[in-house]
């Protein structure tokens, strides 16, 4: 583990964008970290995964103390996970809106509370939280994403300004899975303190 390189953590690093958001963090010259329900690279074997359930406090707490020991806080922190529920309203049962709210929002929470002190009391950072339309608008059979998504966007907006003053930069982005140039469509809610 390259503990001199800055320490850049996927949350949420499944198939798709985070893994490459994970790559790129590397191809940048951080030691990049993905964190995944399953932990199981996709065979390419140039991608640092580690398993771990972010609706779990124990085990976000653990491998966020085991990366800050080895690594210091990081310089970039990036939430992902998702949990896409497409039902007719009355069809999504309340299971699929906790799992939906758990998987998306109580993990930032959870990623939030481990790594943002440490990075406020070091030199700050980026914490960075992919979003989607659905946090501004629900469309039709969308309910449990859309309300996830919404309050995921709240929590977001809540976090810059509680931290705005210890040298963050953040950014809630409508990151697009497709991208393969990783450019993000800007949502309203970001504050740069440099």
């Amino acid at each position: 583990m390259n503990t001199n390189a800055p320490l850049a953590i996927v949350a949420g690093a499944g198939p798709g964008l985070g893994r490459a958001l994970v790559q790129r963090f590397q191809k940048g010259g951080y030691h990049s970290v993905g964190l995944s329900r399953t932990g199981q690279n996709d065979g390419s074997g140039d991608t640092n995964l580690i398993q771990c359930d972010l609706t779990d406090p124990e085990a976000v707490a653990t491998v966020a103390k085991r990366l800050m020991a080895s690594c210091g806080a990081p310089k970039v922190v990036v939430h992902n996970p998702a949990k896409l529920v497409i039902s007719p309203f009355e069809k999504t049962s309340a299971e699929d809106f906790e799992t939906t709210w758990r998987s998306m929002v109580l993990s930032a929470v959870l990623v939030a509370n481990q790594f943002l002190p440490a990075m406020a009391a070091g030199d700050g950072g980026s914490f960075l939280v992919s979003g989607a339309t659905a946090s501004l608008r629900g469309a039709k059979n969308f309910s449990a994403f859309a309300s996830a998504k919404a309050g995921l966007r709240g929590l977001t907006q809540s976090l810059a300004r509680k931290y705005s003053t210890g040298g963050f930069h953040w950014r809630m982005s409508f990151l697009m899975a497709f991208s393969i140039h990783l450019q993000a469509v800007p949502c309203t809610t970001w504050i740069r303190r440099a």
